[in-house]
């Protein structure tokens, strides 16, 4: 192990926490050094937080960025309303207007107003500060492993993404920017206690002349209502699974025992004997074949949903373990998935194996 980069703060994230800290203890005249375990700023163009609030503005007048906010915000004359309607082309209910940037007052507590600014334009503009002020060692690509402190300060272990290679950072104080699931507040112990009560999936899409094509315009925010209520969706994913396998199994009847029902239909059976005898047992086979394909697409749906969709579930945490390095947790959970689904797999054709004497 190489011996410690000495730095007098180590802040481990550069989101628009641990950015705003180095710049603030740039803008006081203190030195520092940031890890991002990304490979960049606003790298990837992500939909989440659209607009900095009137305390967020003053911190930006004293760092002298209100102006450069205001260039890269969205358009100032655009209205901030909030429509409801059935779609972008259906039956407008309402809406909660809300004042352009341009005519939106100051208020009398605060010398700045709210601004609406994306956040993937405002990280990218809280870096290129905190590099004009020199007084930051930005490390990108590089994460953050471990750490040991003492009465003195802290050991910090980072590791380059791009190479594997670990060095220590020594520090006097390390502050945790990184999020929710901290991989610095697991090292030190800190529970993090409640649930997560919700989420939200959000998509960039970029339509050329949206305004042009649906009636119900200036809007920044379109909340979409159906008979449920807003934003109520029914999931199908089961559903689908057994509509898939009802259906292939009814039609695999229908084409391959005509002529075996049209004699029974001559002879003195009651229809729950056909049932019972005839559709069940012809049905069974294709059934478990085809629950057995459809459950393979539905396990790999719903792993995919909860890696990038939720905050809970099996997927949600492999997906946590595997950008937190905690590889054998994350072993744990592909091993332990791949056995389910290979048990499952192998129960199912078993069960298709045995009756498959019923297909003729």
């Amino acid at each position: 192990m190489p011996e410690p980069i000495d730095t007098p703060v180590l802040i481990v994230g550069g989101g628009p926490v641990g950015l705003s800290l180095a710049l603030d203890l740039a803008w006081r005249g203190n030195r520092s050094t940031l890890i991002e375990r990304e490979p960049g700023t606003g790298v990837e163009l992500l939909a989440k937080a659209n607009g900095l609030h009137e305390r967020t503005m003053e911190t930006c007048r004293r760092w002298g960025l209100v102006h450069k906010v205001m260039e890269v915000g969205f358009p100032r004359d655009h209205a901030g309303d909030s429509v409801y309607c059935t779609s972008l082309m259906g039956h407008f209910i309402g809406r909660s207007v809300i004042p352009s940037a341009n005519l939106r007052p100051t208020p009398p507590e605060s010398p700045e107003k709210r601004q609406r600014c994306p956040q993937y334009e405002f990280d990218p503009l809280l870096a290129r500060a905190v590099q004009e002020r020199a007084l930051t060692d930005l490390r990108y690509g590089v994460a953050f492993r471990d750490l040991e402190q003492d009465d003195h300060g802290v050991t910090a272990i980072a590791r380059e993404v791009a190479t594997g290679r670990e060095y220590p950072l020594r520090a006097g104080y390390l502050i945790a920017c990184d999020g929710a699931g901290s991989r610095v507040r697991r090292s030190i112990d800190v529970p993090f206690d409640g649930r997560m009560l919700d989420f939200s999936l959000s998509a960039m899409i970029r339509i050329r002349d949206l305004a042009e094509h649906h009636p119900i315009r200036d809007g920044e925010r379109y909340i979409l209502i159906g008979p449920d209520g807003a934003g109520k969706t029914s999931t199908f994913q089961i559903l689908g699974a057994i509509f898939l396998v009802m259906t292939m199994g009814w039609l695999f009847v229908s084409e391959r025992r005509q002529g075996t029902l049209k004699r029974l239909q001559a002879a003195p059976v009651t229809r729950g004997q056909i049932l019972a005898r005839v559709y069940v047992p012809s049905m069974m086979p294709v059934l478990l074949e085809t629950l057995r394909i459809s459950m393979i697409f539905n396990f790999t749906g719903v792993m995919i949903a909860e890696m990038y969709a939720s905050r809970t579930g099996i997927g949600h945490l492999i997906s946590n373990w595997g950008e937190n390095f905690q590889l054998p947790q994350l072993f744990a959970g592909v091993i332990l998935l791949a056995v389910v689904a290979i048990a499952f797999n192998e129960a199912v054709r078993f069960l298709e194996h045995r009756y498959s004497a019923w297909r003729t």
